[in-house]
This record gives structure tokens, C-alpha cells and sequence, in this order.
């Protein structure tokens, strides 16, 4: 198969120009047989899956051929390259010769490799570019004693800030709902049981690692497992003590008026959300007795309700004020 299918390409291909016959017809069923599959797509565009090779053949000659002949055609505008090195041996090999035809890094993905290349050269290349967005959270908490829940960092830029404290929070993982990531965030730090209940406030920066646009949101939190009372609560003890340094309950006004918070876009943040967490905390606070007008107050901020999307998945809808059902 390796020599027949570098003859028939050796036919259509010379050093200067391909051969005016070279058709897809005649050589989508060579890259079929050399273990590619082809994949239309509603957008016109293709994509060429390798997910085992057991010989390596002349792929720079095969893209040559197939691309001239897709773009000669129209019968393609995108193409989509997706390889995987752990199943195939000559991914490395394939991926070279694509780069030597054009194609562009995309997107690393687990184990999967995915190139891109626009073939017509009279139209703007709308292919999209790779997931360009980051998500942090950060978990409001307030007790009944209007503290909050705060940390310090063992590690980290802020580790040798004297006297800083930040709340918990950390990156979404991919496939998380932001509402289980601020719940797992704030127990991975500091022991305590939160659950999410409002996006309080919220920031969008262009400056995230390798040119990503970072987001980051403050939410407003409820105890799960504690009693609103004023009594205090339960020292928080770090699951973690090797990230983080401390964590402590401390009055929401002695937070809001440190000096790091003092000005900036973080203390207003903070500052902008303490009004929805406190309003949170008074909210479960008044559930817990019984009181019907804990309602109007767990109105405050972005809540989630979870609906039904267009594929039929359950996906969260972000809301101010009265949800429209």
C-alpha cells in the first residue's frame, strides 16, 4: 500500500506544479486507505482524523494533492487536522508535512492535536480561533456575625504581602459549572461548606496568561452546615496548609478597608460585592427562621436556574432581579 499509494501521488505531483488531473475523486480513497477519515461539516469545511497509522508515506505529496484539488474544486473551504500521537506512532510525521503545506496550530486538547488551513484565497479566513478565555472564581462568605471568610496564600505573588487576605477562589476546570467550582474552591481552601448563591460582581481583563482573555467573578456564598447566629463561627482549618498559609472569619469592614483594597479595580470589586453577599447571608439567615421576607433580599445579584438549551442539555441561566419563565 506505502508504494502504490507514493506512485499514484508521484503521478500528480512534480517538483514544480501539480498535474491538472489531480482530482479529489482519485485521492481522498489513497488518504482512506492510509488510515484518514474525512468529515464534512455544515460550515463547508473538512475534517481529517488519524486515528492510527501503521506506515508512514509521503504526506507532504498527499496534502500538496489533496488541498490543490479541494481549492481547485471549491468543494472545501476549511480543513481540520486532528491527530493523536498516543494512538498514532507517525503523528509527528503527519503534522510536520501539514505545517510544510500551510496549516497553522489550532488548539492542544488531552491527547488530540488539532491544525487548521483556509483554502480560498479570494475570501477573509473565517476559521475560529482557539478557546480564548480563562474563568476565576472567588467565594463571598459571610456568617452571621457579618465576618468573612478569607485566606492567605503560602505561595504565590501574594504570599509576602504583609497582612493580606483575599477570599477563596481558583480557575474553573474544563466541563465545570462556575457554581460547583467557587462551592469546591472555598472547601479545598478552607474546610468550610458553601454553597453558590448570586453573581456579585464581576471583571474582564484582555492581560490573561499567553494573550487570553481572563474573567473573574466574585460570588455571594451561604453556609451549608453552620446556623446563622451571632455566636462565633468555627475556626476554618485549610485542607490544604501547603497552599495556604491561614484562614480566618474577620469583620467585613475590616476587610473592605485595608490598605491593599484601599483603591483599584479589586477593591472595588470587593467593596461592590460585600452589599450581595451580606444580603445572601441575611437571606439564608431569615429562611432558617422561618421569615418570608428573606425573599426580596435573595434577589440580589446574578442567580442561576438551570433550563433546558437547544441540544437538549441542561445548561445555567445567569438572572437580575425576576426570572422571565
Amino acid at each position: 500500500m506505502l508504494h502504490l499509494f507514493s506512485r499514484r501521488l508521484a503521478r500528480n505531483y512534480t517538483s514544480s506544479s501539480l498535474s491538472a488531473t489531480t482530482t479529489s475523486a482519485t485521492v481522498e480513497p489513497l488518504l482512506a486507505k492510509a488510515g484518514a477519515t474525512l468529515t464534512g461539516d455544515r460550515f463547508g469545511g473538512v475534517t481529517i482524523t488519524f486515528e492510527s497509522q501503521s506506515q508512514n508515506i509521503p504526506w507532504n505529496k498527499a496534502f500538496a494533492s489533496i488541498l490543490h484539488a479541494w481549492a481547485k474544486e471549491k468543494k472545501y473551504r476549511g480543513v481540520w487536522l486532528q491527530l493523536n500521537p498516543a494512538t498514532n506512532p507517525m503523528a509527528g510525521t503527519v503534522m510536520q508535512a501539514s505545517v510544510e503545506s500551510g496549516f497553522t496550530l489550532h488548539t492542544v486538547h488531552g491527547d488530540c492535536i488539532v491544525l487548521k488551513k483556509w483554502l480560498p484565497k479570494e475570501a477573509e479566513n473565517v476559521l475560529p480561533d482557539a478557546p480564548h478565555h480563562q474563568f476565576g472564581v472567588a467565594g463571598m462568605v459571610v456568617n452571621g456575625r457579618n465576618e468573612v471568610l478569607v485566606i492567605q496564600e503560602r505561595r504565590g505573588v501574594t504570599s509576602t504581602m504583609k497582612g493580606f487576605w483575599k477570599l477563596p477562589g481558583g480557575l474553573v476546570d474544563p466541563g465545570e459549572n462556575l457554581t460547583a467550582a467557587v462551592a469546591r474552591e472555598v472547601m479545598e481552601e478552607t474546610g468550610v461548606n458553601a454553597q453558590f448563591h448570586s453573581i456579585a460582581s464581576f471583571r474582564e481583563t484582555h492581560s490573561g496568561p499567553y494573550g487570553s482573555t481572563d474573567l473573574y467573578a466574585i460570588c455571594a456564598m451561604t453556609l451549608v452546615d453552620d446556623a446563622y447566629t451571632t455566636l462565633p463561627s468555627p475556626k476554618p482549618v485549610s485542607p490544604h496548609p501547603d497552599e495556604i498559609k491561614a484562614c480566618e472569619w474577620i469583620p467585613m469592614s475590616e476587610f473592605l478597608t485595608s490598605p491593599y483594597y484601599k483603591r483599584g479595580l479589586y477593591g472595588a470589586l470587593l467593596k461592590t460585592a460585600a452589599p450581595t453577599a451580606i444580603a445572601a447571608a441575611k437571606a439564608a439567615a431569615a429562611e432558617g427562621n422561618g421569615k418570608p421576607q428573606a425573599a426580596q433580599a435573595a434577589a440580589c445579584g446574578m442567580r442561576e436556574i438551570k433550563m433546558k438549551g437547544r441540544g437538549g442539555t441542561a445548561e445555567s441561566m445567569f438572572y437580575a432581579g425576576q426570572a422571565k419563565l
